[in-house]
Formats: structure tokens, C-alpha cells, sequence
């Protein structure tokens, strides 16, 4: 089986709750999507996708997404999609980095080696562990008030789990965290989401503003390594890393030093190919809160 033929799309994919606010001032309507399809000489077909969240989010955009495949594209012809080891050789050999133009490629191959085999890809992977992931709710950064409804919204839908946005004010911060946990039921669990937008500073002002007694989990609080660590040697309350987690080598290192107690993987920033599929596609820090976890397979 080779590769015939790739084809590209792209898909404007506009947020159904109209404009999502991230801290930093950070603001997305519309999130711009690259589908691939990859074609063989067989006839399967192959789909992959990637979808960056915004050029202001991480060193990933949707233009670099395109960009890189056309780059990396001729090199896959006449390949077998189904060598996933060989294919990703040859597309770090056609474009170092930019995992996030490699990534819907990758998927792609999968894809078409499931199909080949008439098995589904989690099963090539390690097999599914047959256990419900519990979905978490995005309730991006607005007024303590409206965001305290948005979580009932998603509350009554049936989501246990809420990630909170935070903006930059540390006050208006304090108010939305109060806010979204005040109506909180028996076996929800709250993840407080800075997207990197906190300085240490700002961070241990949050802290210290809120009253005792809430129980939640702070994930990204920083944009360093250094300030991140620094707020995690001097605060009690559990972090998750996220945007500064890109690499294997990042998470062994985050593991070393005692970084966090969770770190959140996503499929089109992450190194994704070869070395995560080889450890089953999960790395953990040793406390890692399983039930906060969270998995973008797209």
C-alpha cells in the first residue's frame, strides 16, 4: 500500500457560545480547522485534523498548520502510510518541529492502518480500558455572575467537571472562582484554568484573596518554566501544566522536580508520534489526578 495523494481543507469552525475570552485579553470566535485526507493506491482512505486555538495561544497557528503539510506532503508520496515509525522519520526529515502540521498527517495513518486491518486504532494502540473519561466543561473568562450560570448550564447537560477561566484582574478573578464553585455538587471537581496569563505576583494575590476551604485545581498559572515553578514551591494548592508541556523530555523533567500533580496532554501541540505511541499514549506525573485529565483526540 503507498500513498497516492493528499488533500487539504480547511473549515472555519466558529464558537457556538460567540466569543471565548482567555486571560492576556485574548478573544476567539472563530477557530480555524485543517482536515487532511490521505489517499492510498488501495483505495482506503485516511482523515486527520488540527486545529490550533489562536496564533496568540501557543507557538502553533492554522496558517503554519497548511504551510508545513505542503512542505512535508511530497516527501509521503509513494510511502506506506502504515509504517507510522518510517512516516514520521521522513516528515521530521522534510520539516523540523511544527508538530502541529504534523500531527493531522500522523492521525491520517492511523487511521488508514486501522481500516487495513478492519481494527479500530485504539486497540493498535494498547486496547481500550473500557473506562468512562468524564467530559469537562470550558467556561471561558466573563462576569462572576454570568459565568456561575454557564456552569449550571453545563451542570444540568450532565458535565461533573468545569474548567474556569480566568481573566487578569486578580479581584475579578477571586469573584469568578467563588462564583462558579458556590453551587457545587457532590462529585464535581473544578479545574481553574490560567492559560499562562498569571505572573507569580498576580497568582499569589488570587490565592491569597480567596477564602479557605475551596477546593479546586489550578492548571497553566504561568508562561515560564521559572515562574511556574516558583508559584509551585510556594503554594499549597494542586497545578496542572498544560501549554508548557510539548515534549517527552518536558514531562520527565516536570516529573523530576516535582512540578505538578497532572499535566494535560493535547494531541496537535504534543510530540505525539512515535515515542508517546510507544509509552501507549500516557504520561503521567506521579500524582496525577486521573479524573482531571484531559484528551483532545480529534
Amino acid at each position: 500500500m503507498k500513498i497516492k495523494q493528499i488533500d487539504v481543507f480547511q473549515v472555519d469552525l466558529p464558537y457556538s457560545g460567540g466569543i471565548y475570552h482567555l486571560s492576556g485579553g485574548r478573544e476567539y470566535s472563530v477557530f480555524d480547522s485543517t482536515i487532511v485526507r490521505v489517499i492510498t493506491d488501495s483505495g482506503i482512505e485516511g482523515w486527520g485534523e488540527s486545529t490550533p486555538f489562536g496564533s496568540n495561544y501557543i507557538a502553533a497557528h492554522a496558517k503554519g498548520v497548511r504551510a508545513g503539510i505542503e512542505e512535508i506532503a511530497p516527501t509521503l508520496l509513494g510511502k506506506d502510510p502504515r509504517q507510522l515509525d518510517r512516516i514520521n522519520e521522513v516528515m521530521d526529515n522534510a520539516l523540523i518541529g511544527h508538530n502541529h502540521a504534523k500531527t493531522p498527517l500522523d492521525v491520517a495513518c492511523w487511521d488508514i492502518f486501522g481500516k487495513s486491518v478492519e481494527m479500530p486504532v485504539c486497540d493498535l494502540l494498547g486496547g481500550n480500558t473500557n473506562e468512562p473519561l468524564p467530559l469537562i466543561s470550558s467556561i471561558y473568562a466573563g462576569t462572576p455572575d454570568d459565568m456561575r450560570e454557564r456552569v449550571k448550564r453545563h451542570r444540568d447537560l450532565g458535565y461533573r467537571g468545569h474548567s474556569v477561566k480566568l481573566g487578569d484582574d486578580p479581584h475579578i478573578n477571586a469573584n469568578r472562582i467563588e462564583e462558579c464553585l458556590a453551587d457545587r455538587k457532590k462529585g464535581e471537581y473544578f479545574i481553574v484554568d490560567a492559560n499562562g496569563g498569571l505572573t507569580v505576583e498576580s497568582a499569589l494575590r488570587l490565592l491569597s484573596i480567596l477564602p479557605s476551604g475551596l477546593d479546586f485545581i489550578l492548571e497553566a498559572p504561568c508562561s515560564t518554566w521559572r515562574e511556574t515553578l516558583s508559584l509551585r514551591r510556594r503554594t499549597s494548592v494542586p497545578i496542572i501544566w498544560d501549554e508548557l508541556a510539548l515534549y517527552e523530555e518536558d514531562i520527565l523533567q516536570i516529573v523530576s522536580e516535582d512540578g505538578a500533580e497532572g499535566i494535560g496532554l493535547k494531541i496537535s501541540k504534543k510530540w505525539w508520534f512515535d515515542e508517546v505511541s510507544k509509552t501507549k499514549r500516557y504520561l503521567f506525573c506521579s500524582r496525577l489526578y486521573n479524573e482531571c485529565s484531559r484528551y483532545n483526540w480529534l
